[in-house]
């Protein structure tokens, strides 16, 4: 493997040739009058998706939502409900507006099995980074951050990550699809976290359970305690893990302090802090959470729609003091690569950093400190 330096001036130079013109053109076709242009998924990737089509002039004509309708608040268009899409609009061109590669192949069943017979358009077919949910980013910011990750290549332990590194920006800035580990793996890399019996778990972004139900199988139900938080409250009411003796759900986000927030609830993966959220949630910090606690965390995984600096921030006597094992998503804002990994170092010198990624989109890229 080359250098940093030498790996940023040959991504640079094919940067600076404006490849990425060619699979702007490959849009032409969506483009079309003659067709209705429809984002399937009203969140934060739907959201994300149709700036990106206003910046290059296409026009969308509708979302498709299964959880929201009415009228889209930010952008004035109609949500409408797939049943309705196959009446109104049925050869539409859909694109797949979610970041899980299973939700989005739900979609594509849910879309199949109503018999829609219109174009279905996925991440992978059109190739574009659908990264920045939450703030936009014009490609000077882009290309200043990704220069600035030299320092957490050098903090890196090895080549694998620093592959995952250079991956993430050819994905940035030159829409290349980034290689993959085993889904089955994510948050509990073999190798890299090994789990025992006394083990206590935060689960930042607990959602539906999965990732809990995940460690509670991989630990064969030995486990001292999982402490999960999730502030929206739709998924919730299936979890499977209610009830268990060694299990507490907090129906709080995470953050650096106490205190309500805005959050967008759409009842799925991507519901996140935002200021436009359509309720307030309350959020507490880990290390005021675990003040009065006699269990300490082993084990934090955060994947909390771009929260996850604050709540590392929140955690700061408890990494210092106990350095539990780390698992943190940093997809959802370019420059959580330059900061997590800095600040994690500032509260404990001496974790070892690895990065993997598990999806062909570009979500869950993770951070492990160990």
């Amino acid at each position: 493997m080359l250098s940093f330096s030498d790996e940023l001036s040959a991504i640079i130079f094919e940067y600076n040739t404006n490849k990425n013109i060619e699979k702007l053109e490959s849009f032409g076709g969506l483009r079309s009058k003659s067709k209705a242009l429809v984002i399937y998924g009203c969140g934060a990737f739907g959201h994300s998706l149709y700036d990106f089509f206003a910046k290059h002039n296409i026009e969308i004509t509708a979302f498709c939502d299964t959880f929201k309708n009415g009228v889209d608040p930010s952008t004035g268009l109609a949500i409408i409900s797939p049943d309705s899409l196959t009446k109104i609009y049925p050869d539409a061109n859909v694109v797949l507006g979610v970041g899980a590669s299973q939700v989005r192949n739900k979609m594509k069943n849910k879309l199949r099995g109503i018999s829609f017979s219109g174009s279905i358009l996925d991440f992978s077919d059109i190739m574009f980074p659908i990264f920045l949910e939450n703030e936009p980013m014009n490609d000077e910011e882009l290309l200043s951050i990704v220069t600035r990750y030299e320092k957490v290549w050098s903090m890196l332990s090895d080549d694998t990550s620093r592959g995952v590194l250079l991956d993430r920006m050819r994905l940035m800035l030159l829409w290349k699809p980034m290689r993959v580990s085993p889904i089955e793996h994510l948050y509990f890399e073999p190798g890299i976290i090994n789990l025992n019996a006394d083990e206590v778990f935060v689960d930042g972004g607990f959602f539906d359970g999965e990732t809990s139900l995940m460690f509670a199988d991989k630990t064969k139900g030995r486990f001292a305690h999982i402490f999960a938080f999730e502030p929206s409250k739709i998924p919730i009411e299936a979890n499977k893990l209610n009830g268990h003796e060694n299990f507490t759900l907090i129906t709080k986000g995470l953050w650096a302090h106490d205190k309500l927030l805005n959050f967008s609830d759409v009842g799925r993966a991507s519901s996140c802090v935002c200021e436009n959220g359509d309720i307030s949630i309350s959020v507490t910090s880990i290390d005021n959470y675990f003040n009065d606690k006699t269990l300490v965390p082993t084990f934090i995984k955060l994947d909390i729609e771009g929260s996850e600096k604050q709540a590392l921030l929140g955690a700061k006597r408890i990494i210092s003091t106990f350095k539990p094992k780390l698992a943190i998503s940093v997809y959802h804002r370019p420059e959580d690569l330059n900061e997590i990994p800095e600040i994690i170092k500032n509260f404990n010198n001496g974790y070892d950093f690895y990065l993997r990624h598990y999806t062909e989109s570009s979500c869950d890229t993770v951070l492990y400190a160990v």
